[in-house]
Parts: structure tokens; C-alpha cells; sequence
């Protein structure tokens, strides 16, 4: 999970207008967690604070998961920005602790996010029952805003998908919300409001790698290699152009299309100075293993792993993980057992 998706909480805009949301707080939408089920990694002891905000800071996404529940069904005049804060924030803790399947099945309480009931377009408030009596799509022509925070779109967007068991209709859901994006885009020009112009282009853009993800997820290797060369073909920052183009061939790699994979992972190399240089080699420098272990060179893939676990860093534990896998097939297990024990059990 990115940056952008992790949780955070009271940083919501508040919806334009009132809305009664009381069917997000109801006890039944919730299940109880059993730590048992949860990773060790997440079964964390209690947090040394209470405070939501300080929980989540502090990467206690169990608790939060929890206490975010705790506070919507039992706390009282919530504001709906609140309330879409809190519910946001249960389903990706759910997520980060990874109880998809638990996320998925919650959001599906939230119901169709196009629906009109969630458009503004109504002078007086909504009450819940209006969400039943409510699919149809928000009506062509208006320019009313959908008050569920983007945040909270495009993670029930997936979600919902999961619940449904249908990758299609992620990816269609997907552009259902790139077609909000650029209507919004559209007003802000219009506005002259140039930095909700440069958010939304940014939102725009993180949308199309969501739909690769999802083509990818769905099993269409050959449509996601094509929907992400289409997007590094119109990309124009150089470091978003490396990270495109790193995706492009690890997906050739996979399907085994290895001297294509090859020219996508090098043919963004600059040669426009030692430091830019450097910086395309640290980029590529997990992706030169994985071409060598896709073309059974074991043994220079060992070498390769260990250059990358060597100079430590973020990448260190995965170079380690990869290198012990290498060894196996080069038939070293003793020297897997060794350095690696705690890979073995």
C-alpha cells in the first residue's frame, strides 16, 4: 500500500451539506477481530495511547481498526466528515493487517457510491432511507459534488469489487471516478484555481496505475503491459518515467517475454550525467536480479542479490530472502542454512 493510502484521520473536508449517515453506525456492520487471526506482527501489545490520531501515527493498525469501530457506533451527533473519517480509517487498518475479506464485506454497507444519494443536488437533508430508494447514477448535465471523501472512493472501489468477486468492475468503478476527476479539473480551470487543478491531475494520474493494479490482479498481463506503456508514454517527469517503465518489465518478465523485459528495463537509462546515472542504476538494481533469476542464472543472481543486501538499506531483507532462494538452486543449502536460519522457519 502507498503513502497516499494510508489512513489518516480528521483531515477530511466536511461534506457540503447534511446528511444522515447514522446507517454507517450501526454494531451489526462490524465484526469482531480475533487476534488469533491477526499476524504476530500486528498482535502488538496495547497502545500507549488512546488517541486514534497517536495509534495510527504509531503503525497500531489493529487498535486502530478497533477503536475507529468502537467510536462510530458508540459516539453520539457525529459530523459526517468524522464519521466518513472513521469508517475510511476501520477499512484500511482492516486492510494494512491484512483482513481484506473483512474490509470488503464492511464496505459493502456504504452501498453504490454513484448514487445520487450521495450528490449534493438536494437543498434539504437526506435521511437514511433514502439510500435504498437511491441507486440510479447521479443525472448527466450536474456539477454537484459526490460528499464521500476521494480517499474513501477509491478504496471502496476495490473493495466493494472484492466483495462482488468481479475484477471488471474495479476497473470500471475506476473510471467512473477518472470521469469525476476531470470534470473536476475542468472546474478548476475554469476557476482559475490552479492548485486544486494540480491535485486533481495528481489524483488522475494515481488512478491509472490503480487500473493497471487491477488489470494485473484480474490476470490480463498483456492489457496491464499495455495500459502502463501507455501511461509512460505520456508521462513526462523523469522519476515517474523509471517507475513506469520498472512495471512495464517486471509484467514482460513475468509473461516471459524476457528480451523485451530487457529493453524496458534499460531503455530509460540517462546519459545526461554521472548522478542521474547513478540514480537509473539504484532504480533498476532490484530489477537486474530478477531478469537473471528469470533467465536461470542462479548463480549471477546470488551475486547480484548479495551486492544489493550489502549496502543495506530498505532493500537489504529482500535481497537476503532472494539470495537464499538463488543459492537453493544452485544446490549451496549450506550456505543457506547458515547465513539465512531465520528464512527456514
Amino acid at each position: 500500500m502507498t503513502d497516499s493510502s494510508i489512513p489518516r484521520v480528521q483531515t477530511l473536508p466536511p461534506p457540503p451539506l447534511q446528511i444522515d449517515l447514522g446507517f454507517l453506525q450501526q454494531t451489526g456492520n462490524y465484526h469482531t477481530l480475533n487476534q488469533n487471526e491477526i499476524a504476530p506482527p500486528f498482535r502488538s501489545s496495547q497502545p500507549p495511547s488512546s488517541s486514534l490520531a497517536t495509534i495510527l501515527s504509531q503503525g497500531y493498525y489493529y487498535h486502530a481498526a478497533v477503536l475507529s469501530a468502537n467510536l462510530l457506533c458508540t459516539s453520539t451527533s457525529l459530523p459526517p466528515a468524522e464519521i466518513f473519517s472513521l469508517f475510511y480509517t476501520r477499512l484500511a487498518c482492516l486492510a494494512l493487517i491484512y483482513q481484506t475479506s473483512l474490509a470488503a464485506q464492511e464496505c459493502l454497507v456504504l452501498g453504490d457510491t454513484n448514487s445520487s444519494f450521495y450528490y449534493n443536488n438536494v437543498s434539504s437533508p437526506i435521511s437514511s432511507e433514502a439510500l435504498s430508494q437511491s441507486q440510479q447514477k447521479k443525472p448527466k448535465g450536474q456539477n454537484h459534488a459526490n460528499i464521500i471523501p476521494w480517499q474513501l472512493r477509491v478504496l471502496a472501489t476495490r473493495l466493494q469489487s472484492i466483495a462482488y468477486k468481479d475484477p471488471k468492475r474495479e476497473i470500471s468503478g475506476y473510471y467512473d471516478l477518472a470521469r469525476s476527476a476531470r470534470q473536476a479539473i475542468k472546474v478548476a480551470v475554469d476557476q482559475g484555481d490552479e492548485e486544486a487543478e494540480r491535485s486533481w491531475k495528481i489524483r488522475l494520474k494515481e488512478l491509472g496505475v490503480h487500473v493497471g493494479n487491477a488489470l494485473i490482479d484480474s490476470g490480463d498481463l498483456d492489457c496491464a503491459i499495455r495500459h502502463f506503456e501507455s501511461l509512460l508514454q505520456s508521462e513526462t517527469k523523469e522519476n515517474e518515467k523509471k517507475i513506469l517503465a520498472g512495471r512495464v518489465a517486471l509484467l514482460k518478465l513475468r509473461i516471459g517475454d524476457l528480451e523485451s523485459g530487457k529493453k524496458a528495463l534499460f531503455a530509460n537509462k540517462s546519459n545526461n550525467g554521472s548522478s542521474r546515472e547513478r540514480d537509473d542504476t539504484e532504480e533498476a538494481s532490484l530489477l537486474t536480479p530478477l531478469l537473471s533469476m528469470s533467465q536461470g542464472h542462479w548463480a549471477d543472481a546470488v551475486n547480484q542479490w548479495r551486492d544489493i543486501a550489502s549496502k543495506g538499506g530498505d532493500n537489504a531483507s529482500l535481497a537476503q530472502q532472494n539470495q537464499a532462494v538463488c543459492l537453493i538452486y544452485t544446490g549451496k543449502v549450506n550456505e543457506v542454512c547458515f547465513p539465512f536460519p531465520f528464512l527456514l522457519f
